[in-house]
């Protein structure tokens, strides 16, 4: 008789494979789509792979929050704040866990793989704008993108790795003129886990346009551009965790009780005891 413990062995080895090869066709896809050579691709593995395992290591080790995150998927009620980032993450963290069988080592590779496609879409971002192959274009490609900060937290559990990805497509899709709804797919991930991040991303976008457009149409976009700060001023605040539980009108910076209450939750924040260091 099968026991429960091969059973779910055979399972999470089963999955594990079919993550691996799924990756693996997406990365050739990809690399064909980017033109990178696979060389090139297999080197910046290597190099991403080294700080996915150092994050690893360190999380298990030290202050981080990716276990904390992984463990509110599986236990709940670990994490105090429940914004809309915490829930996406852990929405793809029960995901990874619950349905795909992945351990705590299997969801942390998937986040770094995550990440790696995102330093590709950079990779090819720096081959459209140094097209010169010239010393100074190949040390510079090469320092931005083999930046050792930039590899660790692209592989951590949580909100770099999908924030990194999303603006490294975005700005990909940007460069080579891509379908504008093609763009809304980044930035969408982005809301999802840097709410107030991508609300400042897409007003720039608005005053990018003003920059470039016809004189006729630069008004009723600078018009439009100050409507939603009026009407979005209220969520940009609750959104980025300020203020949360606080009805504030669109002149809340005129109200004392909005700064007592910023107060309050500062201390608050200062003050969280860590949950096994994170």
């Amino acid at each position: 008789m099968l026991t429960d413990t091969f059973i779910n062995f055979m399972y999470s080895f089963v999955t594990s494979i079919i993550t691996i090869t799924i990756g693996a066709i997406i990365l050739n896809f990809i690399s064909n789509r980017l033109k990178i050579s696979y060389s090139r691709i297999f080197i910046l593995f290597l190099w991403h792979y080294c700080f996915v395992f150092i994050a690893y290591y360190y999380s298990i080790n030290f202050v981080s929050d990716s276990l904390s995150y992984y463990e509110e998927a599986i236990f709940g009620n670990i994490l105090l704040d429940q914004t809309l980032a915490v829930k996406s993450i852990v929405f793809v963290n029960i995901i990874l866990n619950q349905y795909l069988g992945l351990n705590y080592l299997g969801v942390y590779l998937f986040y770094g793989y995550l990440g790696f496609i995102g330093i590709l879409f950079l990779e090819s971002l720096l081959n459209y704008y140094f097209k010169e192959e010239d010393k100074e274009s190949f040390i510079i490609k090469n320092f931005i993108v083999l930046m050792p900060s930039l590899h660790f937290w692209s592989s951590n559990i949580g909100k770099d790795a999908i924030a990194i990805f999303a603006i490294c497509l975005f700005l990909w899709l940007l460069s080579y003129k891509k379908n504008i709804i093609y763009c809304l797919i980044p930035l969408i991930l982005i809301y999802l886990i840097r709410p107030q991040h991508s609300v400042i991303l897409i007003f720039s976008i608005l005053f990018t346009f003003v920059i470039f457009l016809k004189a006729r149409y630069k008004f009723p976009l600078i018009a439009l551009i100050m409507i939603l700060v009026l009407l979005n001023l209220n969520s940009i605040i609750n959104l980025s965790g300020i203020g949360l539980n606080y009805n504030k009108s669109i002149f809340f910076f005129f109200d004392s009780n909005f700064y007592s209450m910023l107060a309050i939750h500062l201390v608050r924040r200062q003050n969280l005891g860590d949950y096994y260091g994170s």
